[in-house]
């Protein structure tokens, strides 16, 4: 079970707003486009926001380059509307959706000014209400209710718009969760989640693991908090990694895995194999990922005295290991060798005894 809550900031007079709004969804769309195309602007006080056309666009483009693997398709514009329910007065709904059954679909803010502003989304499931806090009981009281949303996300592009663009996760739609993340990171977390976003389009890694690429999964600190990178791997780099004979000592604290291809483990019968020296360079190269026994300044050239470093004392606690088992071995040997001795020397005082006894 998943809850959504997102709040969506306080306006003056907000049940005012609330109640004053009702124009068809037909002609507040038309009106905000013609408006776009003339530069006039409609309804005194109900400054419009540009053609919400050109903004789904960019938004979509931007989305869509973290998934460059799906093929989306323009849902039908009724279909998109039906799932923003009582927001079309205030939305321009746009979908997107694959041939498979994955989609989303957002909405584009009208005006400044919307029936989400003041209120807070909250949701379970498949069921999503807009409430607005009772300043008698200090409850919530539900205002608009969205069924069939499993995510519900608010966020803006630009300074002082509030609740500009929407994303919805449509129930009966596989999610796109690389879209998902970068909407929620590059929209709804100010500019320090809009530059990592971009950080992360231009080192080529994702916040969701692959299909059926190999990958690394690579755990780094951000702003303070740690956070799961997935570096999808080339065929040639895969191949680098599982062949390298230069294992890498890890300590508990640090977490880089390697994962195989779908290809690979078909072929193999293997998950993933040991993290080798090809892969530590790949996750320095790409996440910043440094091991524990690697000071944040340190060079490259101190960096593999040191793994060797580690690697002899690796080798010597080994050797320590082995020797000790070596000296029990010996000890223990000795002990049978002692024993068999004298059960030997038994055996002939017997005989002697014996032999005199029968005259021999």
């Amino acid at each position: 079970m998943r809850k959504w809550i997102i709040n969506m900031g306080i306006l003056t007079g907000i049940w005012l707003t609330l109640a004053g709004c009702g124009a068809p969804k037909a002609q507040v769309i038309m009106e905000a486009e013609t408006a776009a195309a003339d530069g006039t602007e409609t309804q005194a006080g109900q400054e419009l926001l540009g053609d919400p056309k050109e903004r789904v666009e960019e938004t979509v483009s931007f989305l869509e380059q973290f998934e460059s693997s799906l093929s989306f398709q323009d849902m039908d514009r009724e279909r998109a509307a039906a799932y923003g329910g009582p927001l079309e007065d205030s939305y321009a709904f746009y979908g997107r959706e694959t041939e498979d059954g994955a989609g989303y679909v957002l909405g584009i803010k009208i005006r400044k000014e919307s029936l989400l502003d003041g209120l807070t989304v909250y949701g379970e499931d498949d069921h999503m209400e807009a409430v607005i806090q009772n300043n008698q009981d200090g409850g919530y009281d539900t205002v608009y209710e969205l069924d069939g949303i499993s995510v519900f996300l608010s966020g803006s592009s630009q300074n002082g718009v509030l609740n500009e663009v929407l994303y919805l996760q449509p129930e009966d739609l596989e999610t796109p969760e690389e879209l998902l993340n970068a909407f929620d990171l590059g929209y709804c977390h100010g500019a320090a989640g809009a530059a990592y976003v971009r950080d992360v389009l231009e080192r080529q890694v994702r916040f969701t693991p692959p299909d059926t690429e190999a990958y690394l999964a690579v755990e780094v600190e951000r702003d303070g908090e740690l956070c799961t990178e997935y570096v999808p791997l080339t065929r040639e780099e895969e191949r680098e990694i599982l062949d390298s004979k230069e294992p890498v000592p890890l300590e508990d604290g640090d977490r880089l895995e390697f994962f195989v291809s779908q290809e690979t483990y078909e072929e193999q019968d293997i998950d993933g194999g040991a993290v080798t020296a090809p892969a530590l360079r790949i996750a320095e190269e790409r996440c910043g990922f440094r091991p524990s026994y690697i000071e944040p300044d340190m060079d490259i050239e101190k960096k593999e005295e040191t793994r060797e470093e580690a690697e002899k004392e690796n080798e010597g606690e080994a050797g320590e290991e082995t020797g000790e088992e070596n000296e029990e071995a010996r000890e223990e040997a000795g002990e049978e060798s002692e024993e068999a001795r004298e059960e030997a020397g038994e055996r002939a005082r017997e005989a002697m005894e014996n032999g005199e006894a029968d005259g021999d």
